[in-house]
């Protein structure tokens, strides 16, 4: 099932999972598309929650301490040319390598960058956030970030589980 995640101007950033993997995936695609998602019925139980217990639900923990928590929809919306997707690296390379965001802790975790724009800028735009230079993007923390530039057809279930399959393969869950 997917979960939309965040909204990136026209692109859609969807959280989807695979419960029988035990994998899940957080993919964009262009917001349009969502409409063709087909949504299964409805199988889950629904569950009344009182408002104590509302009340003592913990939040969800921090990926960026007070701007988004795990599991949060986030809109990144701006014109073209505006910094969205520097924004969007930004954010990802702090997660990916643990670094605060602007004075703001992260939770430090793998990151999977979709890049909807192709993979032919992302290493310029990555070593640009770099403060120094990368000196080996073969050891930590730059081994928290892979990106994928093939285009992944997420309306075809096959393609889906074969992305899921592939992040399955990941030595750690990503958190982004």
């Amino acid at each position: 099932t997917g979960t939309v995640m965040a909204v990136t101007g026209d692109i859609a950033h969807v959280d989807f999972v695979n419960k029988k993997q035990g994998t899940a995936a957080l993919i964009s695609l262009p917001f349009s598309a969502l409409s063709l998602i087909k949504r299964p019925a409805a199988t889950r139980e629904l569950k009344l929650v009182t408002l104590d217990a509302l009340f003592s639900m913990r939040p969800p923990p921090a990926l960026v301490e007070g701007m988004t928590f795990c599991g949060n929809l986030v809109v990144i919306y701006g014109p073209p040319g505006c910094g969205k997707t520097f924004l969007a690296i930004s954010i990802a390379m702090s997660v990916a390598t643990g670094a605060d965001w602007y004075g703001r802790k992260v939770t430090k975790g793998c990151v999977i960058y979709i890049a909807g724009e192709g993979l032919s800028g992302l290493g310029k735009r990555v070593k640009a956030w770099a403060a120094d230079p990368i000196a080996d993007p073969t050891v930590a923390p730059w081994t928290n970030l892979y990106a994928i530039g093939d285009a992944v057809p997420l309306l075809e279930a096959e393609s889906l589980e074969a992305l899921l399959a592939k992040l399955g393969e990941l030595p750690e869950k990503p958190v982004l």
